[in-house]
């Protein structure tokens, strides 16, 4: 069964704004439910997993595991807000609540961009793996920050939507 991205709430977001978000989320969906995702993210070797494989991390993403509810709906729950924060802060999450709020400044910035997308994508599914699943990194040493399940996950995306945009076909992961 395909992971579905659901949007639970958004705040601070016009109209035009909500243009780019779906854009980001529906590329983000085609990604998350590929072969070419799939395989990556189980040769990855993150840091800071709690304790989990690739593969135990891999399926809880899948099923829709959320860390605030039990069921597995197959679907990956977004609770979003658009905010000014510190310069050079793309996005931030609240863990008591799951809800991410993004960088108005840098959500401009992507506006702007061919592809901001792409990014786009990828600092959500960052923030998703924070905010629904729990993960986290330290703040230093960079080295080790970078190697979390929440960096590794973006850059995934990230790469991965890169190449779709170059007109790369992903292969769907079938159920």
């Amino acid at each position: 069964m395909d992971l579905k991205i659901k949007i639970n709430s958004l705040e601070g977001f016009s109209e035009e704004d909500t243009h780019l978000l779906y854009k980001a989320l529906r590329l983000q969906e085609s990604i998350l439910n590929s072969q070419e995702f799939k395989q990556r993210w189980l040769q990855a070797k993150p840091k800071h997993n709690k304790g989990f494989s690739q593969l135990q991390i891999y399926n809880q993403i899948m099923k829709g595991q959320s860390r605030f509810e039990e069921i597995v709906d197959y679907e990956l729950d977004y609770f979003l807000r658009k905010y000014k924060l510190k310069r050079g802060t793309l996005a931030s999450t609240a863990m008591s609540t799951g809800v991410i709020v993004i960088n108005l400044l840098q959500f401009n910035y992507w506006k702007k961009l061919e592809n901001g997308h792409v990014y786009l994508s990828s600092c959500l599914f960052h923030e998703a793996l924070h905010s629904q699943h729990g993960f986290t990194h330290p703040w230093f040493p960079p080295s080790w920050k970078r190697r979390s399940v929440p960096y590794i996950g973006g850059n995934i995306v990230r790469e991965l939507g890169e190449q779709v945009v170059r007109g790369r076909k992903l292969t769907s992961v079938k159920g």
